[in-house]
């Protein structure tokens, strides 16, 4: 009896156990959504009291994509709603929204007044950002992907395309490169983590410290937003 009651309680340590550094979740993140390695580590920490280790890596969109279906990153971190008509297959999305962000349309063209003044082939957006695809279907536009912020802004400032989608996180993080653009509002969208469905256990736990985060006031809005006063 004795040697059963310690079995059971030896079962029970391991099947507790908080995750170590060595069963730490990797996941990626997009863009403008941690723009420093504080906010990195912010958003790592509040996992901590569930038990979770997560660690936050930057990759390309679409190699990120690539690795969440194949398994070989755990995650990811700040993707839309609409992400998961993409990686359901392979990755659950977790029932806790991050936050809610504008989307917007930027152009220092003086003939652009409006999104309908635009044709197709001449917006440029970051190919993998499925909120700005999102937009471009809805204005019946198709658009030149790219794959970097730098490589969006060469062709915009060489006039090669008219105008570019870009976020609120984004637009405040490269308002000095924005200097002298217009903006239109294209929408909002819900950005969430999505998990690989190998930690289809974990969703309720890596929720729960999201949800936990948000109702103690919290937010996760970058540094640059907070301490300049904008919202997402």
């Amino acid at each position: 009896m004795r040697s059963l009651f310690l079995l059971c309680s030896i079962l029970a340590l391991i099947w507790t156990k908080p995750l170590s550094a060595d069963d730490c979740l990797t996941l990626s993140f997009l863009g403008a959504g941690f723009t420093s390695d504080a906010d990195k580590k912010r958003f790592e920490d509040i996992f901590i009291g569930e038990g979770l280790c997560i660690n936050v890596i930057r990759l390309p969109n679409e190699r990120a994509k690539a690795a969440l279906l194949a398994g070989d990153i755990d995650g990811e971190v700040g993707r839309s709603e609409n992400y998961l008509a993409l990686v359901s297959a392979s990755a659950i999305r977790v029932p806790a929204e991050l936050m809610r962000v504008d989307l917007f349309l930027a152009t220092k063209d003086p003939t652009i007044n409006a999104a309908a003044d635009l044709k197709s082939g001449e917006i440029a957006y970051i190919r993998g950002f499925k909120s700005h695809e999102d937009a471009l279907n809805n204005l019946g536009l198709t658009g030149i992907a790219v794959d970097s912020f730098d490589a969006l802004y060469k062709l915009l400032n060489a006039g090669r395309v008219k105008a570019v989608p870009i976020d609120s996180l984004a637009l405040e993080a490269m308002k000095d490169q924005l200097a002298g653009f217009k903006t239109f509002p294209l929408g909002s969208f819900a950005t969430y983590v999505y998990v690989h469905k190998k930690h289809a256990d974990l969703v309720p736990q890596i929720a729960k410290a999201i949800n936990t985060h948000l109702a103690s006031g919290n937010d996760f809005i970058p540094d640059i937003m907070n301490t300049k006063g904008g919202t997402p």
